[in-house]
């Protein structure tokens, strides 16, 4: 898949779909780092583009999950408040809370 969407960003660059479509296979690849930059990437390309906020919002998302799988939780909650300032979707509704009461539950159980 990887492959063929190199092709496709190759052919289309303008389009933040491919790019987002890549950042999803370098997450499920645990490569966080390069999901991050390529969801940062597709953000530029689709503001000169025009995109939909509901696709710059989706970045962010991604974003947002790659921080919370490194365990990064406030950054993840920043990138979830990111997306909620672009496009208001439930998803990223409940990805802010989950984060948020798992690192207000971490944040306790280091107090104690």
């Amino acid at each position: 898949a990887l492959e063929l969407y190199n092709q496709a960003v190759e052919i289309c660059p303008n389009k933040m779909v491919f790019r987002l479509n890549r950042a999803a296979v370098y997450l499920e690849e645990s490569n966080y780092d390069k999901c991050i930059k390529e969801c940062e990437e597709a953000i530029e390309v689709g503001r000169k583009a025009n995109e939909s906020f509901e696709n710059i919002g989706k970045a962010y998302i991604r974003i947002g999950n790659a921080y919370f799988k490194k365990g990064d939780l406030e950054k993840a909650i920043s990138s979830y408040n990111d997306s909620l300032t672009e496009h208001r979707s439930k998803l990223a509704l409940g990805l802010l809370n989950k984060a948020e009461r798992i690192l207000k539950k971490k944040k306790e159980e280091e107090y104690i």
